[in-house]
């Protein structure tokens, strides 16, 4: 990263985190300086450098003990007061401390940077003043009785919450009155996702349910099974002999040197019309293809196939490159 490169990226991580103090100005100009001069030194050691956060660890103290001896003894002393000085920094901005806390949850919970879309479930385990349980997965038992007080008195100070702006991309700052807005509609998209991920669950129940009533059908109708069979080997014996091993592309390639077909048995048949399927199954999926089917036509083809193709002990490529069909075909 050349210097202009580090003094934008530098300047915008500071924009970030002095939004959220008052009449630090003096300070961010210090930590401008000792950034600079920091990267100065370690760019000329031919370091990998990021920008510097400004809380525990900043500056050289995040590295090891090589990069710590290529800058000069009075730099890293600066960075050392700075870390001696940085809760004194807390004390004086209730708000940067909050996003401390919220930081630290937010790692305790899933390793990420930030708690997005938590931050009412937070706010409402604050107020209600009970420390357990979290309304987050506490993963290092970071929420101590002195923790979570400290975080309470952080947010009472601050008087409002923080939370992730999505337009803006960044951390925003909400007094008390506007926050409520801000909560409800936190959790009005929450109830959505709740139920956007219900209606996953039952799509995917449907499915295994359908696919184990076709499969079900296909081995009841022991002269389709037994046809099914016979297709199969004889398709795996048209398989070039040169095909490479099967990967996740492989699994979605289905062309082949086989003649395809439409299906053509009437509207009660639902399939994309972007997919074609071998004539063999047309006979099969009339019958056992129902109204509203949780499976494609396409689909119940790539169960069949997969199921005999386990049962004959061949591998789960269905098909393999190549073939006169453009479209995914079976």
């Amino acid at each position: 990263m050349d210097r202009d490169q580090f003094i934008e990226q530098q300047t915008a991580l500071l924009d970030r985190a002095f939004s959220l103090t008052s009449g630090e100005e003096t300070l961010r100009a210090r930590f401008e300086a000792m950034a600079l001069e920091t990267y100065e030194h370690l760019h000329r050691a031919e370091v990998f450098i990021l920008p510097f956060s400004i809380g525990p660890h900043a500056g050289v103290l995040g590295y090891g003990e090589h990069v710590k001896a290529l800058v000069s003894t009075a730099l890293l002393q600066k960075w050392l007061d700075w870390e001696e000085e940085y809760p004194r920094i807390l004390d004086r901005n209730p708000r940067l401390a909050l996003h401390d806390y919220l930081h630290w949850i937010s790692e305790s919970h899933d390793a990420s940077s930030w708690p997005y879309g938590r931050e009412a479930f937070i706010y409402r385990w604050l107020v209600k003043g009970e420390r357990l349980p979290t309304p987050f997965d506490d993963r290092h038992d970071l929420v101590t009785p002195e923790f979570y007080e400290r975080l309470r008195e952080a947010r009472r100070k601050a008087g409002g919450m923080l939370y992730w702006h999505n337009d803006k991309r960044q951390v925003c700052f909400a007094d008390d009155s506007e926050w409520q807005t801000i909560a409800a509609e936190q959790d009005k998209r929450h109830r959505e996702e709740e139920n956007r991920f219900a209606e996953i669950v039952e799509h995917v129940a449907r499915h295994q349910k359908r696919s184990s009533e076709v499969l079900a059908a296909a081995r009841d109708d022991i002269v389709f099974w037994e046809a099914l069979k016979a297709w199969e080997f004889s398709r795996e014996a048209k398989r070039p002999t040169e095909v490479q091993p099967p990967t996740s592309r492989s699994l979605r390639t289905f062309t082949g040197p086989l003649r395809f077909v439409a299906l053509s048995h009437g509207e009660q048949i639902k399939q994309d019309d972007s997919l074609l399927v071998d004539p063999f199954f047309t006979d099969f999926i009339a019958r056992s293809h129902q109204p509203e089917d949780a499976l494609t036509a396409y689909a119940i083809v790539i169960t069949l196939r997969s199921e005999v193709r386990r049962e004959l002990g061949l591998d789960a490529v269905l098909g393999w490159p190549g073939g006169p069909s453009p479209s995914m075909s079976v």
